[in-house]
């Protein structure tokens, strides 16, 4: 049995660049984002080769049908408070 070590962890600069692996339209929130409500949510697929979850930003929530698995997207961050800000993505490809 192996147990988990940090001892090798490697920081990298990402590129910021990225592709939509899958989507759903959130139509029901709670928290900060009740009041954005429809918006959509992606998986993205890093170009370094990582996954994550987003909150996807140039895209129609009432229009799904013209959001495309694969397009490229690119990392934006928006402020939260003044100690940190949150990754968004953005398709720059449609």
């Amino acid at each position: 049995m192996s147990l988990l070590s940090f001892d090798n962890i490697e920081w990298i600069e990402g590129s910021g660049e990225g592709t939509i692996h899958t989507y759903a339209v959130q139509h029901l929130a709670f928290g900060p984002w009740a009041e954005e409500a429809p918006y959509v949510t992606a998986y993205i697929d890093l170009k370094e080769g990582d996954r994550m979850l987003t909150v996807l930003r140039g895209v129609d929530p009432h229009k799904p049908e013209e959001i495309k698995i694969g397009s490229s997207v690119v990392v934006e961050f928006e402020e939260a408070n003044e100690e940190m800000s949150l990754p968004f993505w953005r398709v720059v490809e449609k």
